[in-house]
């Protein structure tokens, strides 16, 4: 959800597409399950509606008797894995959505987005709910959630099996395409990409690109290894490492620091692999351009070495501004392989 988007949504009315919740759904202290029922209602009518475009459920936003909307925020914080959680088991089929947070006017804005998705029939409750009943069928009529009649059940069915996947696709690609676009416009930063990448994933369930967004957000906690190789290769690069310590004056080029290194006995060429996050690699190129510099890496021999014995050497490795760049640059191009290579 970009602010433009957020800020278009904000001049509309609320209506079968639509709806604003003054505040966060709050499931404490909720053992009879009233407030999750009010919750899988919300997503089970949504889900049920016969519409062309994706439905949002906007929280934190309070209408007025006026028409007028107050922008209030939220101010309890739930994961999506939470919202997930609270419907699985308690529906079939199971809806898609999901779930994320913008901050928009210094203010934080709880935001679900519910796809159109073709199911093999309409969501209805398989436990009992307050207000849901096993069996039945729930939709937006208008502005509201009501109980489908029979005629009406029948044309949500009639309306589900008529999508085609093309029709459940094209809104994935419609986002596919949107984000590609900012990736090559490098307007924004890499870091934000990679998290809106990572909702579009839980959003529609690819778990590949999921687990390619949460590590490089989180940084990858592996071994670059042989049997990887081919896996990590653009996160890789060459550098210069040595076991010798070298004191060069503050004010030196680093591209001239880096040449007199390479001349240096002990100083050797070797491709390390990068397992920093990508917050991380961005921290450092704002650094680089604040001030030209060497970055230096103290690691254990055996990272080099793949030798016990080593371990206890400590080795110096240094990279410079290049590195980094190309690094930023392959993760780039990475996740744009990742997401022209969706196909659902």
């Amino acid at each position: 959800m970009t602010i433009e988007k957020f800020e278009k949504i904000l001049l509309q009315s609320e209506s079968s597409n639509l709806d604003f919740k003054r505040g966060q759904y709050d499931f404490s202290n909720d053992k009879d399950e009233i407030k999750t029922s009010k919750f899988v209602k919300d997503i089970i009518s949504f889900s049920n509606t016969i519409r062309t475009d994706t439905g949002y459920i906007i929280l934190g936003i309070a209408i007025e008797e006026d028409g007028s909307k107050e922008l209030l925020g939220i101010n309890m914080h739930i994961d999506d894995a939470i919202f997930q959680e609270k419907i699985k088991n308690k529906v079939l089929p199971v809806p898609k959505f999901s779930y994320s947070t913008l901050t928009y006017q210094n203010k934080i804005f709880g935001i679900i987005e519910i796809p159109v998705t073709k199911y093999e029939y309409p969501i209805s409750p398989i436990t009992k709910l307050k207000g849901l009943e096993p069996g039945k069928f729930y939709f937006r009529r208008g502005s509201s959630n009501s109980e489908a009649n029979g005629y009406e059940g029948i044309q949500i069915a009639n309306w589900l099996s008529s999508l085609s996947d093309i029709d459940s696709k094209k809104f994935l690609f419609s986002e596919i395409h949107e984000l590609v676009i900012k990736i090559t416009e490098s307007k924004l930063l890499l870091s934000v990409i990679l998290s809106d990448a990572l909702l579009l994933s839980r959003k529609y369930y690819l778990r590949d690109l999921q687990e390619f967004c949460s590590a490089e957000l989180t940084g990858l906690n592996v071994r670059f290894e042989e049997s990887n190789k081919s896996v990590y290769s653009y996160r890789t690069n060459s550098v210069l490492f040595t076991y010798q310590k070298f004191d060069f004056p503050p004010y030196w080029d680093p591209n001239k620091m880096m040449k007199l290194l390479e001349k240096e006995k002990g100083v050797f060429r070797f491709q390390l692999f990068f397992h920093q996050s990508i917050i991380e690699i961005e921290e450092t190129l704002n650094k680089f351009s604040k001030k030209p510099m060497l970055c230096t890496i103290n690691v254990p021999g055996d990272t080099i070495i793949s030798d016990e014995k080593y371990k206890a050497l400590e080795i110096t490795i240094y990279a410079d501004k290049d590195n980094f760049d190309n690094l930023y640059m392959n993760i780039k191009q990475k996740l744009i392989d990742k997401l022209l290579e969706i196909n659902i």
